[in-house]
């Protein structure tokens, strides 16, 4: 599994994008595009320590794309950092979910601008609090197959 990072702009500034790839010449003929989620991006993405879902996926042929969840890794701001921060900007009234939701479209543009990607076949998966960020993308976002 090969690991690159490149950064997508945003309204609210860069978001740095993991981007894990099968090896050369075992990229699946109709690769799909998943989106896990949990804690930072590298976390995620990890080699074998990281989420089973993307290992697995990546070592089936296709991609896989991580962003910090808001209130972690480069997003960690005045209100604190994990799931602490994503409440206290939350009860301020600074909604990280939408934050997390913008953020995924600008990536998920991005993924299907660079041909990383398309319509129908991009799916969101994530643990605990990236689950629950995955199904607010999904809900948002209908180029994501499920």
């Amino acid at each position: 599994m090969d690991i690159s990072e490149f950064a997508v702009a945003t309204a609210r500034g860069p978001l740095n994008c993991a981007l894990a790839t099968p090896p050369a010449g075992e990229l699946a003929a109709d690769a799909a595009l998943l989106l896990p989620f949990g804690g930072t991006r590298q976390a995620v993405l990890d080699g074998d320590s990281g989420f089973a879902p993307a290992l697995h996926f990546v070592r089936a042929g296709h991609r896989a794309l991580s962003f910090d969840l808001p209130n972690h890794g480069d997003f960690v701001d005045q209100y604190g950092q994990s799931i602490d921060g994503i409440c206290a900007a939350f009860v301020a009234g600074d909604d990280p979910f939408a934050r997390f939701v913008t953020h995924g479209k600008a990536a998920i543009d991005a993924c299907v601008e660079k041909g990383l990607a398309r319509p129908g076949r991009i799916f969101a998966c994530g643990g605990s609090r990236g689950g629950y960020c995955a199904l607010r993308l999904a809900a948002a976002e209908k180029r994501i197959g499920g």
